[in-house]
């Protein structure tokens, strides 16, 4: 009976497709999709990066040095901030949001309501964030300022990762594009105009290109929509969302402790000139993981979809996911370690040489940066986002502490391995716990496959 039901199925296909039949046909539309989706998303997060870059280089290059420094350490607080919105919401969005409308309104909901609690606490509480890095009053009126890029950047982001959950690449490499001419054009005609004397016309400039780069979307939702597919049928589990957000919002505020508190403690412990150096350094880190970036915004929300439909190919899709990685991020970041020298001179002008030294270091990442994102991103999407969490927590913890000791000992030299030493923490707790799932998920599928062909002949034969 077991044989004729197996030879039914080939022959003439129910109306419920059983696992085998959803694994033959979903991994490999899944792998192929991805990876058109994979270049539009990494062009994406090219552009992204290149604007970043550019405007940085812009700012490195005509700001005075302390402003400059103020806007390295603006940054880093304004990205601690964003935590506590896209913390709650990145994981979730583009793992339900892949498979159910209903969980976008949720996204939307915290925007707005940690959009108002953020902005409230640069207005009220300025003087006292301002007082932690540094006491000069520009920086104060700088803080207060920050009310505006976060609420309009934010957004901007909140609508980039909707986009990205639903899968419309394109409409974001053109927010992107648009975004990033805008902010590049605005920054240069201050400049013309003797206008870009501080760090607030910088960020001025920033917000304006936030919201002219928001037009795409907009135009998408006055589109006629295309039929919903059976995936957007799914029903939406709210506790899940919950449960994920979570576990994303840890893991969040300990990749700001890997990656980021280095910064304020260049500018506390040292200078806002040192962090204006450290900073000129750490954009070339920056861009680094803007590969891995794009990456993750597909390969996370398609591990999802593999394990929703009961695919068993995850451990083949991360496989291609990490070579890729590897493949983009490896021979540029080769190159720079080499040229360094060359590379700082050409984008600042001659000024913080001092970044040298410290880009070389950053170019370590590049070994461990590709299994700590698609690792992360495979985790969180096939729904391991505790494995995920803990791994982020170790990296948090590491790179928390290495900051707040190396920078006093080493100075900016120790500040640049705390977050290459906690990304080689995070990356190897987070493999140890994943790779036998992984593994058991390959292992899964030939098993399978084989259960499948032996009847089928037995019964030819």
């Amino acid at each position: 009976m077991e044989t004729s039901a197996v030879f039914e199925v080939r022959s003439a296909p129910s109306r419920y497709p059983t696992e085998e039949a959803i694994l033959l046909k979903t991994t490999p539309a899944v792998l192929k999709g991805s990876g058109a989706a994979a270049l539009l998303s990494i062009s994406s997060q090219l552009i992204w990066g290149a604007q970043g870059f550019i405007t940085f280089v812009i700012a490195g290059r005509l700001l005075p040095q302390k402003e400059f420094g103020f806007v390295v350490v603006a940054n880093a607080i304004l990205f601690g901030c964003q935590c506590l919105l896209m913390g709650p919401v990145t994981n979730p969005t583009l793992r339900f949001g892949a498979i159910s409308r209903k969980s976008l309104s949720i996204t939307y909901l915290m925007y707005c309501a940690v959009t108002a609690i953020i902005c409230s606490g640069f207005l009220l509480g300025s003087n006292q964030i301002g007082m932690l890095i540094d006491h000069d009053p520009t920086f104060v009126t700088l803080i207060r300022y920050l009310s505006i890029p976060f609420a309009t950047t934010c957004f901007y982001a909140v609508q980039k990762l909707v986009l990205f959950a639903r899968m419309r690449y394109r409409t974001v490499l053109t927010m992107d594009i648009l975004f990033a001419a805008t902010n590049v054009t605005a920054l240069v005609v201050l400049h013309m105009s003797g206008k870009l004397t501080s760090a607030i016309g910088f960020y001025m400039a920033r917000s304006g290109a936030a919201l002219i780069g928001l037009i795409p979307a907009l135009l998408l939702y006055w589109l006629p929509r295309s039929k919903p597919t059976a995936q957007e049928d799914q029903p939406f589990d709210l506790g899940g969302y919950f449960q994920h957000s979570k576990y994303s919002s840890i893991a969040m505020f300990s990749a700001y402790g890997q990656g980021q508190v280095d910064v304020l403690a260049v500018g506390h412990f040292l200078s806002p000139l040192s962090a204006a150096a450290y900073g000129a350094a750490k954009v070339f880190y920056s861009g680094m993981t803007m590969v891995t970036t794009g990456l993750i915004m597909v390969v996370l929300p398609a591990s999802s979809r593999l394990a929703a439909s009961g695919a068993e190919g995850l451990y083949r899709f991360y496989r291609r996911a990490l070579l890729l990685a590897y493949a983009l991020l490896l021979p540029g970041t080769a190159v720079l370690a080499v040229f360094a020298g060359s590379v700082v001179h050409l984008c600042f002008g001659g000024r913080y040489a001092d970044a040298v030294p410290i880009v070389r270091i950053f170019c370590i990442a590049a070994l461990v940066l590709p299994v700590s994102s698609i690792t992360d991103a495979v985790a969180n999407g096939a729904g391991w986002f505790r494995s995920a969490c803990i791994a982020a927590v170790t990296g948090g913890a590491l790179g928390i502490a290495m900051s707040l000791y190396l920078p006093r000992v080493m100075g900016m030299t120790g500040a640049a391995l705390a977050p290459v030493a906690a990304s080689v923490g995070s990356a190897s707790v987070l493999v140890s716990l994943t790779w036998g799932r992984l593994m058991a998920s390959n292992r899964s599928r030939h098993e399978t496959t084989q259960a499948v062909a032996l009847p089928v002949q037995s019964s030819e034969g």
